[in-house]
């Protein structure tokens, strides 16, 4: 048995992945050495999957989310918009052009991270855990700024608050599976979520609009 807990960062654990008991593998060199490049998770034991692979220390995780596009092009958004800087009518023309592309990649770009799916299955926890986030925690988030734009920093129109209530309100986006998918992280629990979700979201959209008073 090899001591390796003193390698191992418990601190940035949830309780969750705190009961898990990894097994890894790896294969050796005849100089007596492991290759790094072998090392794999053969099983795990108290937990589930996306505990036993959640050893991302603080520093890692934040390596992987600086690296996220969205990020980017959120903040150049924001920096555009208070530039008060106008696109060239050229834009316009290919952005039209580029909206319609982009929900076909994105359809096929998730249609090849599920084509191993097999089937659906309900992960209560998981569920309940994704429902509360986005369909609750969010939307209040979103409601919190606007209040605070529109009595103090009066930064956007009435029409964007408009649009960021609406958009808070949307169902789970369908790239969470394609990110499921790519990290083997319960593919078939994440699709189940964005289904439900979505036929969730039927209801739930136009429930909130009227509660928000959005028109």
């Amino acid at each position: 048995m090899l001591a390796v807990k003193g390698c191992w960062n418990v601190g940035a654990l949830s309780t969750d992945a705190l009961r898990t008991v990894v097994t890894i593998g790896v294969s050796m060199g005849q100089d007596g050495k492991p290759d790094s490049g072998s090392i794999r998770m053969i099983g795990y034991e108290g937990g589930d999957e996306t505990a036993a692979r959640g050893a991302f220390d603080v520093k890692t995780s934040l390596k992987k989310l600086i690296r996220f596009p969205a990020l980017y092009a959120i903040a150049a958004g924001f920096l555009v918009n208070q530039m008060g800087l106008e696109p060239p009518e050229l834009f316009w023309t290919y952005w039209a052009y580029f909206k319609g592309a982009y929900v076909c990649m994105g359809m096929m770009i998730v249609g090849a991270a599920l084509s191993n799916v097999e089937r659906l299955v309900f992960g209560p926890r998981f569920m309940a855990f994704v429902f509360f986030g986005k369909f609750v925690a969010w939307p209040v988030l979103i409601y919190a700024f606007v209040a605070f734009d529109r009595a103090i920093l009066q930064w956007y129109t009435p029409d964007i608050h408009n649009l960021m209530l609406i958009m808070s309100l949307v169902p789970p986006a369908a790239n969470i599976a394609a990110f499921a998918a790519q990290m083997n992280l319960k593919p078939e629990k994440a699709a189940t979520t964005i289904l439900a979700g979505t036929v969730f979201a039927l209801l739930y959209i136009p429930a909130m609009i009227w509660l928000f008073g959005i028109q």
